[in-house]
């Protein structure tokens, strides 16, 4: 289950933490995502290391349908990539966390 803020606006004076371990914390800031598996971690380091950073694009994106989220991405996250239909973004710990999604 997810430690989550019901409003991603809502700030928390310590990192929130969960058994699964997939909230990021940024200033504060939560912004839950789906947990990503091993295979695709590891799908997304070689997409990441042969592709260009999509970070600016994705933050770009979301500057008018979410602001809030935009700040987050591009404050809280090293670098983007897209892989089947997603935006996928690293954290600090070398993690990938899924972004946005288009169907």
């Amino acid at each position: 289950m997810f430690a989550t803020p019901t409003d991603l606006s809502q700030t928390v004076s310590e990192p929130l933490t969960t058994e699964d371990e997939s909230i990021v914390t940024y200033s504060g800031n939560a912004l839950a995502d789906d947990v990503i598996s091993e295979e695709l971690q590891a799908t997304l380091n070689r997409i990441a290391a042969k592709a260009a950073d999509r970070k600016d694009e994705l933050v770009d994106m979301l500057c008018d349908e979410q602001p809030h989220k935009s700040r987050i991405v591009d404050e809280a996250y090293l670098a983007c990539t897209w892989w089947e239909g997603c935006y996928y973004c690293m954290d600090e710990k070398q993690q990938w966390h899924r972004v946005k999604c288009f169907a």
